[in-house]
C-alpha cells in the first residue's frame, strides 16, 4: 500500500500583523535598527528546500523563516563572558 505525502502544517506567521497597541510590530523596532538588514537579507534567500524537509502530518510546526530568522538574530546579539 502506497502512503500518501502529507503536506506540512505550519503555526501562523505573519511578522506585518496589527496589534491593539502599538498598531504595529513594525513601530517598535527603529527605522535604522540591524534587525530591518537582517530581516531584508533573509528575505531574499529561497527556502524551498527547508520546507522540502518537512514531512506534514502531526500538529502544526512553527514557520521555518522565522525560525531561521530568530537564529541569525539570536547569534548576532550573542554575548560570551
Amino acid at each position: 500500500m502506497k502512503k500518501t505525502p502529507k503536506t506540512p502544517a505550519f503555526k501562523p506567521y505573519d511578522q506585518h500583523q496589527m496589534f491593539l497597541f502599538p498598531p504595529s510590530i513594525e513601530d517598535m523596532i527603529p527605522e535604522n535598527h540591524p534587525v530591518r538588514i537582517v530581516n531584508k537579507v533573509l528575505d531574499t534567500i529561497s527556502y524551498k528546500s527547508l520546507f522540502d524537509r518537512y514531512p506534514g502530518g502531526g500538529t502544526s510546526s512553527y514557520n521555518p523563516v522565522m525560525l531561521v530568522k530568530v537564529t541569525s538574530l539570536s547569534q548576532q546579539y550573542l554575548h560570551k563572558s
